[in-house]
This record gives C-alpha cells, sequence and structure tokens, in this order.
C-alpha cells in the first residue's frame, strides 16, 4: 500500500495539519459531550447545606448563606488525603480526573446514607455518572474498601471495654 505523501505544496500541507487538527477537536469534544443544561455527567457535584447539588447548575444567589463543601472538604488538611480519596488512590479508581470530583463527593455522601453498601448497590449509586477511563470496578472497590474499613473501625470501638 502506498501512502500518499504531498511534498512541495505548502498551502496542501497546512490546509490537512488543520483538518487533522480539527478532527481531533471534534473528536475530543464528542467524547466528553457534556450538557450543562442536564448536568448529565455529574461532574461537578458539591453538597449544599449538607445534600448533594450540581454546582454547574446553581446560581450564586441561590447559596448565598448555604454551606458549600467541595472536594477539597474531603481532605482532612491541606496536603492530606481523606479515606475515601486515599481509597481511589490505592484502587487506581481515578484516571483523567473529569468525573473524580463529582464521583468522590456522590460517593462520600452515599457512605453517610448507605455505611455497608454491596456491590450492586454502589454500582446502582454510580449510574448517573459517566467514567470513561476506569470501567467504574476500581471505583466501586475503593467504596467497598471505605465501607469495610469503617465497619472494621466501629466493631472495634463497640469491643472496647468501658472504664468506670
Amino acid at each position: 500500500m502506498r501512502l500518499l505523501t504531498p511534498t512541495g505544496n505548502k498551502r496542501f500541507n497546512e490546509l490537512i495539519g488543520f483538518l487533522c487538527i480539527t478532527l481531533a477537536v471534534l473528536i475530543a469534544l464528542a467524547l466528553l459531550s457534556y450538557s450543562p443544561k442536564d448536568a448529565s455527567f455529574n461532574v461537578s457535584a458539591a453538597a449544599i447545606d449538607g445534600s448533594p447539588a450540581r454546582a454547574c447548575l446553581t446560581l450564586a444567589a441561590q447559596i448565598d448563606g448555604c454551606e458549600v463543601r467541595t472536594v477539597e472538604s474531603l481532605a482532612p488538611s491541606a496536603g492530606r488525603l481523606g479515606i475515601l480519596q486515599a481509597a481511589f488512590k490505592r484502587n487506581h479508581a481515578l484516571q483523567c480526573g473529569f468525573c473524580t470530583a463529582g464521583i468522590l463527593m456522590s460517593c462520600a455522601d452515599y457512605l453517610k446514607r448507605v455505611p455497608d453498601p454491596t456491590e450492586t448497590q454502589v454500582r446502582e449509586m454510580l449510574s448517573g455518572h459517566l467514567c470513561r477511563c476506569t470501567g467504574y470496578t476500581p471505583i466501586v472497590a475503593a467504596v467497598l474498601d471505605v465501607a469495610a474499613l469503617r465497619n472494621k473501625i466501629n466493631e472495634s470501638i463497640k469491643k472496647e471495654p468501658e472504664h468506670a
């Protein structure tokens, strides 16, 4: 098979280069398409007064006087990871980062409401998110790891003898 390699025509080469770049951008936009009208990928999750919300659909005037927490609030302090963030890192549950903040916030809220979820329950909770990198399995493993760790800690606290 012979490849066409235009030489000597600078204008033609520039046009081909421009078309290649344009095509790459269009493909990237199609793969990461995001509709802010319905926030269908749930990538901008925040907690507003303790309830999960889609920050991209929330007007600043709507949250005047509210407590707003973002993914940064999951860490105990600057430079340290929270238990859920550490589990994501340990299980390779984050890759490109596009969906990570929204998924972390949703998982943190979910684990407050459902402290001992099954794999099926976690997968159902994640169905509102779109992650094109991980295939969800590492995310599910991270959430289940956190649930198991918290349950282990709670059990050890219950077993400690009370001192009079």
